[in-house]
């Protein structure tokens, strides 16, 4: 990635706060929207450990994340 799409991407990141994470369990898909804080390109999230999305990241960590305008 390139400086300058990097730091556009940051920039987007850092001026949001609301995410939605798909995550997957037995075979069935769901997805959350939480508030997270960024850190460079890495982003955390507080929730509660025995949400359903939080059980599916302790069997897969590999999710996808998409950030959208805060509304």
């Amino acid at each position: 990635m390139s400086d300058e799409l990097k730091q556009q991407v940051l920039s987007y990141i850092e001026s949001h706060n609301t995410m939605t994470l798909g995550t997957c369990g037995g075979n069935i898909p769901w997805v959350a929207t939480v508030f997270y804080a960024s850190d460079d390109l890495t982003l955390y999230f507080f929730s509660a450990p025995e949400s359903r999305h939080c059980q599916n990241l302790a069997g897969n960590p590999r999710v996808p994340v998409t950030i959208h305008e805060d509304y």
